[in-house]
């Protein structure tokens, strides 16, 4: 049973999770240095799988293998991004939420009560959220 504590301590992760995001604005048109042009269906893709996957875990939906997928498939993207001249940072902040995804699943597959479950879901939702926040756009124009 979820005490009132407990609530409010959740309430409050979930401010402070809103608050960050809000602060956060989206890496916005892609630079020249983003190299949209040879990476921009990859970058396309992440901010699509990142926003329906964090949509997902929001409505309560685990899909293990969508995430695998996903986690893979910006491992992946952060080599090539190494290997082909794309933004250094960037991939290194792929490589940073794969380490994250990983964690957040272990976090909310060892959550044994509906605080701890709803925690970890705020928190992996979040980091997916993020994922596409820092994905550049599409060029404007």
């Amino acid at each position: 049973m979820v005490n009132r504590r407990m609530m409010n301590r959740i309430g409050m992760m979930f401010g402070a999770a809103v608050l960050a995001l809000g602060g956060i604005a989206q890496a916005g048109p892609a630079a020249p240095g983003d190299r949209y042009d040879l990476f921009g269906a990859d970058y396309a893709r992440v901010i699509a799988k990142a926003t329906a996957l964090s949509a997902n875990i929001d409505a309560g939906t685990n899909d293990p293998a969508a995430l695998d997928a996903f986690g893979d498939g910006m491992a992946a993207l952060a080599k090539r991004l190494d290997r082909e001249g794309g933004p250094h940072d960037l991939a290194c902040i792929y490589r940073g939420i794969v380490k994250d995804l990983e964690k957040k699943r272990r976090d909310l597959a060892r959550a044994r009560d509906e605080a701890s479950r709803t925690s970890a879901r705020i928190a992996l939702s979040a980091m997916l959220a993020d994922a596409a926040l820092v994905t550049p756009a599409p060029p404007e124009g």
